[in-house]
């Protein structure tokens, strides 16, 4: 979808989105979801913040075709409401849960929108990472884990084993008639790459569509 991002970036792993408060994640998500339903691989798309319903509208107008057998939605109140048996660990509950979702041959997205919700689990912000990192290591290469905050406290322990990270920056509240924010984004070039690039683009998140752009392009690049 944001063909210039894939341009600059082609890692696997943890990647973290943070976002202002009062902004959300839409972009960076939209595109990871929009390229992995493209290849027909697995999404699951954990949510604090939406319902099914309103996540399938957005898809619908940005074209993104889910495919019933490859995506998967799970709300956070299942999490919280069907939880595991006393003898089980709660992140180790949710980990069954989303492994149980997905084809094992295929390279998978696995989403979660709010990173405030692992706090819910659990106050021991350790076992949210060793989470993430036994299901990095259980998906098939390629796969994508994305993780979004308005907070980055949230993120605490997780920069250490993140592949990217993105920063979503309103311009003017997101109000702007020709950008809605600038997106910064760190990454390693592969995962053995102790040094990071950095890359700074100008975004327009409309009703329909996504673009992102040079700062001071007069041409969108979509």
């Amino acid at each position: 979808m944001l063909t210039e991002l894939n341009k600059v970036i082609d890692v696997e792993g943890l990647m973290l989105i943070e976002h202002e408060s009062v902004g959300e994640p839409s972009l960076i998500l939209m595109h990871y979801v929009s390229e992995f339903t493209k290849q027909k691989a697995n999404v699951v798309y954990v949510s604090l913040n939406q319902s099914e319903e309103m996540l399938r509208t957005v898809c619908g107008k940005l074209a993104i075709r889910l495919d019933q057998n490859l995506f998967h939605f799970i709300p956070w109140k299942l999490v919280l409401s069907g939880g595991p048996s006393s003898s089980m660990n709660t992140f180790d509950w949710l980990e069954e849960l989303i492994l149980s979702k997905i084809n094992p041959s295929m390279k998978s997205l696995i989403i979660f929108d709010n990173a405030m919700a692992f706090s819910s689990l659990s106050h021991d912000p350790t076992e949210a990472v060793q989470f993430s990192q036994r299901i990095r290591q259980t998906l098939q290469p390629g796969s994508i884990t994305l993780l979004a905050s308005g907070n980055q406290s949230y993120f605490m322990g997780f920069e250490d084993i993140a592949s990217a990270y993105f920063r979503l920056k309103l311009v003017n509240r997101g109000s702007g008639k020709n950008v809605t924010g600038v997106l910064e984004l760190e990454h390693h070039p592969t995962l053995f790459d102790a040094t990071t690039q950095q890359h700074i683009y100008h975004y327009l998140v409309g009703e329909r569509s996504l673009k992102l752009f040079m700062p001071g392009a007069t041409q969108f690049i979509i």
